[in-house]
């Protein structure tokens, strides 16, 4: 059985895939829903629509030596950069930029690390998949912090443990909700958790 990992049964959840968060104005569209809501609440979100098939498809072009993978990265690049700057303004907009830059050296990183070894395992696939999510809760919880919500966002890299089993992964409940106290505790005062879908941590990490 699933033990309860929230500190309150109060909590409403929600989850908005792809086309949900598709572009800028859907973005905002989802703020006002919420906005709206009664909180506390947590915000499972997907990647931007499209966002992932671009993110596996650099992945599947890295160990090919087909050069274009380093203009399609920076393509994608500049266009997180655009939503970014449509969407977020001073501050929130300058640190949300400076990461996105951080993810897109890391993810060229990875991208070399397969070129160098001719292929791009599922580890790697993942990897590189899961960055569609983060960008996504960023823009969201921008959004929502615009609009003088209280909201923070909960990389599930940091709280979700699973366990690769004979049956597939499986979550560690009592190392996630370890992890999620931890995580709660350090933002004790957001109403608004914007959680990444997807992506999780490993024991080993």
């Amino acid at each position: 059985m699933e033990p309860n990992v929230s500190a309150s049964d109060d909590w409403q959840v929600h989850k908005f895939g792809g086309t949900s968060l598709a572009d800028p104005d859907r973005i905002r569209h989802v703020a006002s829903l919420l906005d709206t809501r009664e909180l506390p609440l947590t915000v499972v979100v997907s990647a931007m629509s499209g966002i992932t098939d671009r993110l596996l498809d650099l992945a599947d072009l890295a160990p090919t030596e087909d050069a274009a993978f380093a203009d399609r990265l920076q393509a994608l690049r500049d266009d997180q950069r655009a939503v970014v700057t449509e969407l977020l303004t001073g501050e929130t907009a300058t640190a949300t930029l400076r990461a996105l830059d951080e993810d897109v050296e890391d993810l060229a990183d990875v991208l070399r690390a397969a070129r160098l070894m001719g292929t791009a395992p599922s580890t790697t696939r993942d990897l590189v998949a899961g960055y569609g999510e983060l960008w996504s809760a960023r823009l969201l919880d921008g959004v929502l912090r615009s609009r003088g919500i209280s909201a923070a966002v909960c990389d599930a890299r940091e709280v979700l443990v699973v366990c690769h089993e004979e049956l597939g992964p499986v979550v560690d409940w009592p190392a996630t909700r370890d992890r999620f106290a931890d995580w709660r505790a350090n933002h004790a005062d957001a109403d608004v958790i914007v959680a990444t879908g997807f992506i999780a941590t490993t024991p080993d990490g």
